[in-house]
């Protein structure tokens, strides 16, 4: 970001930028930026305190010009347009370690990794703020939403006011969770009535030898329980699968999963290959142990393993991930399912597509 009158060739703002560039163009102490002057680069650490979200302003989402082409706007999952997003909470307080989360929190997490150690604590609006939020996305003419914070359910208590409080919006909409946040039936079905159709779930895997390995905290019988529910209260769940986590991952304990997978009676699964990205834990692990086959510019962890096992080579890993998609996508219940949601949502060329690549 050059600016003119700043002495310097070029200013980074790292992390969360709102509370810097404020005290940057008010001349006062600079934190979490990097300058670029004379040729010579000086980081200044961030604050230590994360940003007060609640005193945030809502993001500008439309104005004239954008107002017709509106209904452009859509995103699969829902049948409602015009979509927006919307971004309640920051960042995460468990501690997989692979975990790669939303930009932000992501930003915000390297920074407090590099400077004080460990992971900063989660930033979460109130209820208050939330409703707030979603009824101005309502005002807007937004008609679906997708919540992307990395976990939306904070507390039993907070998620049951946001739903009582959307209960006559009318929006269409969904979320991250964790599994074990949705066995309590009572918020699922709160969920429900507040308009919620889908919620992605970070299961990554079926076997609890693995997700123990990973530092998922997590249950398989949770995970069995959170589909349960959420399919008796006619919300769609989708599960996130990733393959090569964690170094006790067998090729058999991965078959596995998918076939437990196929007889769970989801019809929507992302499966992926887990990459070490640089500022993860997974990443100092496995560059320590020398597995990082691939080039970590260039990453596609839906195609391409950027990581290899002496029993689990970075092959072995793509070939199961080819095998997984084919294997729970095509089957004619499965694929019926994909085109009615696509035809009802206007998404039906899209489908056949991405049909078509599984081939």
């Amino acid at each position: 970001l050059p600016l003119g009158d700043s002495g310097s060739d070029v200013l980074v703002f790292r992390g969360e930028i709102e509370e810097n560039l404020v005290r940057y163009l008010r001349r006062e102490e600079l934190l979490g930026v990097s300058v670029l002057k004379d040729g010579e680069v000086r980081h200044y650490p961030p604050s230590s305190e994360p940003v007060d979200i609640e005193s945030l302003p809502f993001p500008l989402r439309t104005f004239d010009d954008l107002r017709p082409h509106l209904h452009r706007y859509f995103n699969p999952k829902f049948r409602k347009r015009p979509y927006t997003a919307l971004m309640a909470s920051r960042g995460c307080s468990f501690r997989c370690k692979f975990c790669v989360p939303n930009s932000i929190s992501f930003a915000r997490e390297i920074e407090h990794r590099r400077y004080f150690g460990g992971k900063p604590r989660p930033a979460i609006a109130s209820s208050r703020k939330v409703l707030k939020e979603f009824r101005k996305v309502k005002d807007d003419g937004f008609r679906s939403v997708m919540v992307v914070d990395d976990q939306f359910l904070w507390g039993r208590k907070r998620t049951l006011e946001i739903c009582e409080g959307m209960k006559d919006m009318g929006l269409e909409w969904g979320c991250l969770s964790r599994a074990d946040f949705l066995t309590d039936e009572e918020v699922v079905r709160a969920l429900a009535e507040a308009g919620c159709v889908s919620v992605d779930i970070g299961a990554e895997s079926l076997n609890q030898k693995v997700l123990d390995d990973m530092r998922k905290d997590l249950k398989v019988e949770d995970i069995y329980r959170a589909v349960e529910l959420l399919k008796e209260y006619g919300i769609r769940p989708k599960l996130n699968i990733m393959f090569g986590a964690s170094e006790v991952e067998t090729e058999e304990d991965i078959v596995s999963t998918v076939r437990a997978l196929k007889k769970m009676g989801v019809t929507e699964v992302m499966f992926s290959i887990a990459t070490p990205f640089k500022g993860t834990e997974f990443y100092e692990w496995a560059a320590e142990k020398g597995l990082i086959s691939g080039d970590l510019e260039d990453v596609d962890p839906l195609r391409k393993s950027t990581i290899s096992y002496p029993h689990l080579s970075g092959d072995d890993l793509e070939r199961l991930l080819k095998y997984a998609y084919r294997s729970f996508y095509l089957r004619p219940g499965v694929v019926l399912s994909q085109l009615r949601r696509a035809i009802s949502g206007g998404n039906l060329a899209r489908s056949f597509r991405a049909i078509v690549k599984l081939l």
